[in-house]
């Protein structure tokens, strides 16, 4: 089965303003205070605080939880420019979900920020920039709710995997050239595959490693989001590995039955702890061999 009919290629775009501004006036009187020449392209600039960073935690915090589902579900696929990755066919109505209900709290967001909210980020900016007195607040530094608004984007687009073989081009570019663009494309796509591939080896080897890292402390401290970043591993592994490569899914089984460990069970039992210890060194190693990979 071609990679086509088994996974979609994902994009997520996300932009929205920093609340950040120079002030060129400042910059250049802190310049003069100091005499040095130039002024504040010899010294640095001074940036205000425009808006507060407690109303653009809602926002960052909707974005963090989409690139988080985002990242966990898909593997690397094209980087150039916005990043296009690999989303297993399985995974694409939990990913849905997740999009549909952030772009709702995005979409609330926004209304709010155009029924008082954006006004409201003004007032405090000029009562936290003022001070005591006429200071560093200037209206002007606002633009009209409407253009701030424009600021926020929130996109994402789904394609199918390219599929040398359902290219129809010899109508418009004959039988010999449309053999050789559908050879190029062949290459194309196995390449990307190979490095989608390794970006799964490296995110196993990366978790594990980091599990190896924190059971390998004096006195280690064991979060529930270690175990919970394991468990997220082992679900996604056998929808990620397309090739269907035995190899990786004993890897998988062995993580799942050495390395999975009830979290206040690993904290106060030390010969569990070094049990998993001593499993996650033996992972690392077998994936050494098996993928070529550089020492652990």
């Amino acid at each position: 089965m071609s990679l086509s009919n088994k996974a979609l290629l994902l994009s997520v775009d996300f932009s929205m303003p920093g609340g950040k501004k120079v002030d060129k006036k400042v910059s250049n009187d802190i310049a003069k205070q100091y005499g040095i020449e130039g002024g504040r392209r010899s010294s640095g600039n001074f940036h205000k605080n425009l808006i507060d960073s407690k109303y653009l935690k809602e926002p960052l915090n909707i974005k963090r939880h989409v690139t988080k589902a985002f990242d966990n579900m898909t593997l690397p696929w094209l980087t150039d420019g916005i990043k296009i990755n690999l989303l297993p066919n399985s995974r694409f109505l939990e990913f849905s979900k997740v999009w549909r209900d952030s772009k709702r709290k995005m979409d609330q967001y926004i209304w709010n920020l155009e029924n008082g909210l954006y006004d409201e980020m003004m007032q405090d900016g000029e009562i936290r920039l003022n001070g005591d007195s006429e200071g560093l607040f200037s209206e002007w530094d606002y633009p009209p709710v409407e253009t701030f608004v424009a600021k926020f984007k929130m996109e994402h687009f789904v394609r199918p995997v390219p599929n040398a073989d359902d290219l129809d081009l010899s109508v418009a570019v004959g039988d010999e050239q449309a053999e050789i663009i559908k050879k190029e494309v062949k290459e194309s796509v196995e390449k990307q595959y190979e490095e989608s591939r390794k970006a799964l080896c490296d995110r196993i080897i990366k978790t594990v490693k980091h599990m190896k890292s924190v059971l390998s402390a004096e006195k280690p401290v064991i979060h529930e989001t270690l175990m919970e970043k394991m468990t997220d591993l082992v679900d996604i592994l056998p929808e990620l590995n397309f090739s269907e490569d035995q190899e990786l899914d004993e890897i998988r089984s062995l993580i799942k039955d050495e390395l999975i460990e009830d979290v206040q069970t690993l904290r106060d039992d030390e010969v569990i702890q070094q049990d998993v210890l001593d499993s996650t060194s033996d992972i690392l190693n077998k994936m050494e061999k098996i993928y070529d990979l550089r020492p652990i």
